[in-house]
């Protein structure tokens, strides 16, 4: 059954009995009922209430108030268009796009599309296989379970993926990218970027920071490419791991950084060790366990390593 408050525009409903209640006085003055495959449409006036449940679908669109639209248990399509919105999909595949101003939304289970547009917007697509969009401003990405894809667009943003194997592209602007878990891959894209594949998992991530100057941080066996700019890559090891070695592709020792976080109790003093090849490949060794290995333009040395213990600070 739906329940609206106020009018709304483009409404699709299947075997359902519609109750409108157009002056909010609790009172439904109102009630339709629709035949299978039945579309019915209405303009929404003001920004308004609006929820549906027990459909096969549902188009909804608001207008230049702050709405809050609900979709259904099958798949929707809602456009907020202006206005500081809140979309929220439900169950099936859903369509969410905010518009301008700055909106909430949240595609619920399946495989959703949500795109944020204008203005600083916080996305999360919840369980299923989801494609989240943030357009221009400071977005929030949230991917939640499931194989995502992340993309903020312009502005600073932050993308997060959580569970599954999922892409994060950061876009144009000074991002922060966490993968999570699963076997990730990030793109910084243009901009100061951080990148940080998942410490506690022992799956392999792809980090690539792209243009600027970027921190890579791996706390597993990831691949790690800087880039153009000054990167700094951050290596965290763990005791109960020592079988992960990271790997940076594209170590420059004119202006790139390596720092080697010891996260956890060691029972002697840390001991770096490196050694080399005539392919231009190092490996760096911890107390005689591999953790690096680093292709340079030229011969890595201990003076481009820094030691630190503790949890890396981004």
């Amino acid at each position: 059954m739906f329940f609206l408050a106020g009018i709304f525009s483009a409404l699709m409903l299947s075997g359902l009995v519609v109750m409108i209640d157009s002056d909010e006085d609790g009172q439904f003055d109102d009630t339709e009922n629709l035949e299978d495959n039945g579309f019915e449409a209405r303009k929404m006036h003001e920004g308004r209430f609006v929820t549906g449940s027990d459909a096969t679908g549902s188009i909804q669109s608001g207008n230049a108030a702050d709405n809050h639209l609900t979709g259904t248990v099958g798949p929707d399509q809602i456009n907020g268009y202006a206005g500081h919105d809140r979309l929220s999909g439900g169950a099936g595949g859903d369509i969410l796009i905010g518009g301008a101003g700055k909106d909430h939304l949240w595609g619920g289970d399946h495989n959703d599309q949500l795109r944020g547009d204008a203005e600083d917007d916080i996305l999360n697509g919840g369980a299923g296989a989801d494609r989240l969009f943030g357009g221009l401003g400071n977005d929030q990405l949230f991917g939640a379970a499931g194989k995502d894809t992340l993309s903020g667009g312009e502005g600073d943003d932050n993308l997060q993926g959580d569970a599954g194997n999922d892409a994060l592209l950061g876009g144009y602007g000074n991002d922060r990218l966490e993968g999570g878990a699963g076997s990730d891959s990030l793109f910084g894209g243009p901009g100061d970027d951080i990148l940080i594949g998942q410490e506690t998992q022992a799956t392999a991530d792809f980090l690539n920071g792209g243009a600027g100057n970027d921190i890579l941080q791996s706390g597993g066996a990831d691949s790690l490419h800087g880039g153009s700019g000054q990167d700094l890559f951050q290596i965290i090891t763990a005791a109960n791991r020592p079988e992960d070695v990271a790997e940076i592709s594209d170590f420059n020792p004119s202006h790139d950084h390596i720092e080697i976080w010891i996260n956890g109790q060691q029972q002697t003093d840390p001991i770096i060790e490196i050694s080399q090849n005539n392919a231009g490949h190092a490996l760096v060794w911890l107390n005689q366990n591999p953790i690096l290995s680093v292709l340079s333009e030229e011969k890595l040395t201990a003076a481009h390593i820094i030691l630190r213990h503790g949890p890396a600070n981004t």
